[in-house]
């Protein structure tokens, strides 16, 4: 559901069912996805005793953990194709480095062996890169549209 809230803020704003307002939900989602399936790794025990079919219970932490990756790859890949296809400002390419990074380090510093920064991950790190892509988007929206 997160990723309609973009989707339906482009429409309201615009009028518009635009390419542009996909990217920007398929960012989202990608990138949603990557973080929850990364938290719910943690509940493989209860999701297994409760029948629950999570990507990590149903396939295990490794290819949880590739699914995770493939989708933050993704995120970076769609909030990159946004800039481009709004055709902003080159700050906002700055952000977008930064969250990237942040991504990545997100993805360093918790493994399917060593869960033990899981908040830092979830909580920490992707508040850092909403508030990053805000930021930056803002400052690029300002700075090309003057």
């Amino acid at each position: 559901t997160d990723s309609v809230a973009p989707i339906g803020g482009w429409i309201a704003i615009t009028g518009t069912f635009d390419l542009e307002a996909l990217v920007l939900g398929g960012a989202v989602a990608c990138w949603v996805s990557g973080f929850d399936i990364f938290y719910s790794a943690q509940d493989m025990e209860f999701d297994r005793v409760n029948n629950l079919n999570s990507i990590p219970q149903k396939f295990g932490l490794d290819i949880a953990f590739n699914v995770s990756r493939l989708m933050h790859i993704s995120t970076s890949i769609l909030i990159l194709l946004a800039g481009v296809i709004n055709n902003l400002h080159m700050i906002y390419y700055l952000g977008w480095g930064i969250a990237t990074l942040l991504l990545l380090y997100e993805h360093s510093i918790i493994s399917p062996k060593d869960m033990s920064r899981m908040n830092v991950a979830f909580f920490k790190v992707n508040g850092y890169i909403g508030i990053i892509l805000l930021i930056f988007t803002i400052i690029s929206f300002q700075l090309t549209n003057g």
